[in-house]
């Protein structure tokens, strides 16, 4: 038998015995796995009889031991955290402060502005009625002084008609009417007219006071100014066949006529006075002293029932 053989049945040996130990303790342990079940299933029964017997519970308290420099830096980080939570909460309490003080202040101008308009517009309208009432005060004022010192012109005819001669050489009568100013101030732009007529059964109802214009009369109106408290002189001719038969009571005479002017105050429309009036006998004519061959005759001229208006009264007919 070689070395190498003897070797290999010694290695064999060692083998089989060691196996043998190895079955041995794995029976020695089933022993235990054994017992250890046993254990197991009495410590269950025993936890189930404690379940059931609701032992108290046991309070298992731990004590965390944490380094020093990570204890350090944690309380560092909770400082710091508590220092950003104060000024944020001390931002934040002066920003409600804010906010509410400046919703306060905005309704409290809100109710001034209102207060201010309704001021406002109490003011407004007193100025405008303070303004209407001087606005109707100067009217008032303006009316009154107009109506005072405006230029006032209407006829004023003469009491005595002088005449020529009664002869058969007469040619006719003049009668004067004067246009009198009796206002304080000048009638300016003043143009006027006057016109005789005569009817032998008296004026129809139906005349209509037209234009008209004598044989020597221009029809050219030259506007004219009659000063405050002043008068122009008009002539009126009557032939010498009328006069006498009016003198017969055979005929009626009449004078009829305008006069349009314009006063001295700005803004007044212009002014129109109309006239009308019949020529009546008083006494028979008689002879002037000093006036050889001329005679007067006392008559005087009564107004007629139409066509006698001023302004307003004659441009509503």
């Amino acid at each position: 038998m070689d070395f190498l053989t003897q070797q290999f049945i010694a290695s064999a040996k060692r083998i089989r015995d060691e196996i043998a130990n190895v079955i041995g303790r794995l029976s020695s342990f089933g022993s235990d796995l054994k017992e250890i079940k046993e254990a197991a299933q009495s410590i269950d029964k025993t936890a189930k009889a404690t379940q059931q017997a609701k032992a108290p519970q046991v309070e298992v308290r731990a004590l965390l031991d944490i380094p020093g420099p990570i204890e350090t830096k944690r309380d560092a980080y909770d400082d710091h955290q508590q220092r950003r939570d104060r000024w944020r909460l001390l931002v934040e309490t002066f920003t409600l402060f804010a906010v509410v003080g400046y919703g306060y202040m905005t309704i409290r101008m809100w109710r001034e502005m209102i207060s201010a308009r309704h001021q406002g517009q109490q003011a407004i309208k007193a100025a405008q009625d303070a303004a209407r009432e001087a606005q109707n005060a100067n009217l008032i004022t303006k009316e009154s002084l107009v109506a005072v010192q405006r230029a006032f012109v209407f006829p004023s005819p003469t009491n005595d008609i002088p005449g020529g001669p009664v002869t058969a050489k007469s040619q006719g009568i003049v009668v004067f009417i004067d246009w009198n100013n009796s206002g304080t101030t000048p009638a300016k732009w003043m143009t006027f007219h006057n016109i005789a007529i005569w009817f032998e059964d008296g004026m129809p109802s139906s005349f209509s006071f037209p234009e008209k214009w004598g044989p020597i009369q221009s029809h050219i109106l030259s506007p004219t100014v009659i000063p405050p408290k002043g008068n122009i002189r008009t002539h009126n001719n009557i032939p010498l066949p009328v006069f006498t038969k009016w003198m017969n009571g055979g005929m009626h005479v009449y004078f009829y006529g305008w006069a349009r002017y314009k006063d001295v105050f700005n803004g007044t429309p212009e002014h129109l006075t109309k006239f009308c009036y019949e020529m009546e006998r008083v006494e028979p004519p008689r002879p002037i002293s000093n006036q050889p061959g001329f005679s007067q005759v006392g008559a005087y001229l009564a107004q007629c029932p139409r066509n006698n208006c001023y302004d307003e009264q004659c441009r509503e007919r």
